[in-house]
């Protein structure tokens, strides 16, 4: 998935346990570990760097 947005999840998490976010900047490329969770999270990969990461934040890559 590609990442719409800059996020920062120690100023922009809703979660108190913003350690366990991955931070990522716009036009990064994120690899999905599993499905979303009910928050509305999902697990993933950043250049080897691996954490919760917020789905509206993020878009499926098209398939050119």
């Amino acid at each position: 998935m590609v990442a719409l947005f800059d996020y920062d999840p120690w100023e922009s998490s809703p979660n108190m346990d913003s350690d366990a976010e991955l931070g990522f900047h716009s036009g990064d490329i994120i690899y999905v570990l599993g499905h979303m969770d009910q928050d509305g999270f999902y697990f993933g990969d950043l250049h080897g760097r691996r954490g919760l990461v917020p789905s509206n934040f993020l878009q499926p890559l098209p398939w050119n």
